[in-house]
């Protein structure tokens, strides 16, 4: 069975990230915290913050991924896309509840749109069933270099606390190849920069298969749906079931979304 684990990279932090964290933490103590959707003095998600978001989540096909259902939990705009790059850009940790709120909701469309139970997200696992694993998509080197961190790695680690869920952070890997920025690039220009891009383990693969794992694949934000798609491919390829794909959010100007219902 796959164990909930930290990433290994996180043994490797580089010290100059160490220290931004500390100065944060000092900075955090010494001043009151501001909303990361808006920016106004007080509680880190404000309610005027809050009342904006999508009260459900939905479906969305990408357009580099039309086989695969996304279920998401908002757009990725306004006060949402500040608070995502808030937390994964600037270490803003007091963002990880709305976040895990809205990646809790996301999954369980996604568990519902894949005819499983949304007791799931509960704290025993369904009988008879194999291990619901959690799986994110990697960062890049040197975007783990740049971070010294994981960001979406923590996000499910904490998604995962109290639930049936085991954090798969470590199963999935970026290959050691140029891989470029997925934001600065064409549509047309992502899935050529992410096929091949990632690789899982043979004995890690073989684990899953052996322990009947049902992997839910998981990603911050969906634009051209080609990262999710190169990573889902990954998978199955090396035999491990992925039941369901999920993200915080999508682009609005994604085309093909469905309603919540």
């Amino acid at each position: 069975m796959p164990r909930q684990s930290r990433d290994v990279g996180a043994r490797l932090t580089p010290p100059v990230a160490w220290v931004r964290g500390a100065l944060r933490d000092v900075v955090d103590l010494a001043w009151p915290s501001n909303c990361l959707g808006c920016g106004a003095w007080g509680p880190s998600w404000c309610a005027t913050c809050d009342a904006g978001l999508c009260r459900e989540a939905f479906t969305v096909r990408a357009h580099h991924a039309p086989e695969l259902d996304v279920a998401v939990a908002a757009a990725f705009d306004g006060p949402l896309r500040e608070a995502i790059t808030a937390f994964k850009d600037r270490g803003r940790s007091d963002g990880l509840d709305v976040l895990v709120r809205l990646a809790r909701r996301s999954l369980a469309r996604a568990l519902t749109d894949a005819t499983l139970e949304d007791a799931a997200l509960g704290a025993r696992p369904s009988a008879g069933a194999g291990p619901l694993v959690l799986v994110p998509i990697p960062s890049r080197a040197a975007a783990y270099r740049e971070r010294g961190r994981f960001p979406l790695g923590e996000l499910c680690d904490a998604v995962c606390r109290g639930t049936s869920l085991l954090s798969g952070r470590s199963l999935l890997r970026h290959r050691d190849r140029g891989v470029a920025d997925q934001a600065r690039l064409t549509l047309a220009e992502r899935r050529r920069n992410v096929e091949g891009a990632f690789r899982i383990e043979p004995r890690t693969a073989e684990r899953l298969v052996r322990a009947g794992a049902r992997v839910v694949l998981f990603d911050d934000v969906v634009t051209s749906g080609a990262t999710l798609a190169a990573a889902h491919a990954t998978l199955q390829r090396a035999g491990v079931r992925v039941i369901a794909v999920a993200a915080l959010a999508a682009t609005p100007h994604e085309p093909n979304a469905r309603s919540a219902g």
